[in-house]
C-alpha cells in the first residue's frame, strides 16, 4: 500500500502547484507578469509528472535495481513499453520507458505521449548514496516536447527520507513555437511519522528554487522557502485531492512585482490565496 502511494506523490506536487489553471473567485485582468507564474507552474508540473512515471518503475523494480537479474520488458499504466536492465556488477543499470513514435493515449490521464524516458541508476531508489538520472529522447506530451536532465540523490536525516531533485536544461517546446526553459533544485522530504506501513499519517514537503525564461521571453525565478515548504497530508486526501495544505510559493517575474501563492495553515481544503501588489484573489482548485 505504501508503494502505491509513493507512485502518486509527484502528481500531488503537480496538482498543488498548478493554481493558475483553476477557478478564481475574484477575476482580474491578466497582467503580463502573470505569465511567469503560469510558466513556473507548468515547468514544475511537467517535471513532477515525469518523475511520477519514473517512480512507478523505480518502485516496481526496487528489489532488482542493485542485484543481478535478467533483462525484462513489460507495459506500464500509461501503455508504454518498459525495458529494465539490471545493474548487476556494472556501474549503472537502466529503465527505458518507450511510448513509441506514433503516440499512446494514456488511460490514466488521457494525455498522448510519444518518445522515450531513460532512467540510469547506480542503486535502489530512495537509498542514501544512490543516484538516478532521467533524460529524454524526443519525448512529447500532447505534441509538446520535453527536454532536460533530472538528477535524483537521496539522504536520511532525523528518520526522514529526503530526495534532492536537480533539473538542468529543462525545456518545454509548445506546438505554437513558444518555449519555457528553466533550471531548478528542489528537496522533497517524506515524513513517515514512525509508521512505515501506515500511509494515512504520512506527510510530504517540497522546498527549493528555480529560474528560467517564460513563454513571453521574460526571465523569472521562484522560491519555496524551507521555512514555508509546500506540505501535503495524506490524511487530507479525501478532501484536498492532492492539493498542498500549507506553504508559500514566491515567483519573481522580470520587470514585474513578486507574486505569492499561499496554500493556507494546514486545513484540509483546496483554497489558495494569490497576491501581487494590491491584487489579491482567493481561488479554489478544481477537482
Amino acid at each position: 500500500m505504501k508503494k502505491v502511494v509513493l507512485n502518486t506523490i509527484a502528481y500531488a506536487v503537480a496538482a498543488g502547484i498548478m493554481f493558475t489553471a483553476c477557478k478564481k473567485e475574484d477575476e482580474a485582468p491578466v497582467q503580463p507578469t502573470e505569465k511567469a507564474v503560469e510558466d513556473n507552474s507548468m515547468s514544475m508540473a511537467e517535471s513532477d509528472e515525469v518523475l511520477a512515471i519514473a517512480e512507478e518503475e523505480m518502485n516496481s523494480n526496487y528489489s532488482n535495481m542493485r542485484i543481478d537479474a535478467t533483462q525484462e520488458t513489460h507495459e506500464n499504466s500509461h501503455g508504454a513499453t518498459i525495458t529494465f536492465t539490471p545493474k548487476g556488477s556494472n556501474a549503472t543499470g537502466s529503465i527505458l520507458i518507450d511510448f513509441g513514435t506514433t503516440g499512446i493515449k494514456s488511460d490514466v490521464d488521457g494525455k498522448t505521449r510519444k518518445g522515450k524516458i531513460l532512467i540510469t541508476f547506480t542503486g535502489k531508489y530512495r537509498t542514501p548514496g544512490t543516484t538516478q538520472t532521467i533524460t529524454f529522447d524526443n519525448y512529447q506530451v500532447n505534441g509538446n516536447k520535453v527536454e532536460g536532465t533530472q538528477i535524483l540523490t537521496h539522504a536520511v536525516e532525523n528518520n526522514t527520507y529526503k530526495t534532492n531533485v536537480k533539473i538542468t536544461g529543462g525545456k518545454i517546446s509548445y506546438t505554437d513555437n513558444t518555449t519555457i526553459t528553466w533550471n531548478s533544485e528542489h528537496v522533497r522530504t517524506w515524513n513517515l511519522n514512525g509508521t512505515l506501513l501506515n500511509f494515512e499519517d504520512d506527510e510530504f514537503t517540497v522546498s527549493g528554487t528555480s529560474s528560467g525564461k517564460a513563454r513571453d521571453g521574460k526571465n523569472f525565478s521562484s522560491v519555496i522557502a524551507v521555512g514555508t515548504p509546500l506540505l501535503w497530508k495524506f490524511s487530507c486526501l479525501s478532501e484536498s485531492r492532492f492539493v498542498a495544505v500549507s506553504g508559500i510559493v514566491k515567483v519573481m517575474p522580470e520587470g514585474g512585482q513578486e507574486w505569492t501563492a499561499d496554500y493556507g495553515n494546514g486545513s484540509c481544503d483546496r483554497e489558495v490565496v494569490v497576491k501581487s501588489g494590491n491584487f489579491t484573489a482567493t481561488i479554489t482548485l478544481e477537482k
